[in-house]
């Protein structure tokens, strides 16, 4: 009998420390998730700020279009341009679309843009 309690006792220490070593691995793993959570969440950040530059820039583009002010127009066209350029290096698939269409957008302002010349 005293022979199956201390088997029985040195089962459950065992258990004990696995159970530690399985919740120590756990923690690491979710600090690892983490990191790569905060640096997805970063990246995107700054893919969404540039997208919001170039967005802004080409809404005055179109408003100095509409003053008649071609030079400012292409300045504000050329700034977009370059923007969504510097977002299509860092940009995600989800935002690779939008930066494509913005793209087009000051395509066709650039045209707009030449032809009032």
């Amino acid at each position: 009998m005293k022979g199956f309690i201390a088997v029985l006792v040195i089962a459950l220490i065992g258990l004990n420390v696995y159970n530690y070593m399985q919740v120590q691995d756990l923690k690491q793993q979710v600090a690892r998730l983490e990191v790569k959570l905060n640096e997805a969440q970063q990246s995107q950040g700054v893919s969404d700020r540039v997208v919001a530059e170039a967005t802004r820039a080409l809404a005055q583009a179109r408003d100095a279009i509409s003053r008649m002010d071609t030079t400012t127009a292409r300045n504000y066209a050329e700034n977009a341009r370059q923007t969504l350029e510097r977002a299509g290096k860092s940009a995600s698939e989800k935002a690779s679309s939008t930066i494509k269409w913005l793209g087009e957008q000051t395509s066709d302002l650039r045209k707009k843009i030449e032809e009032r010349k």
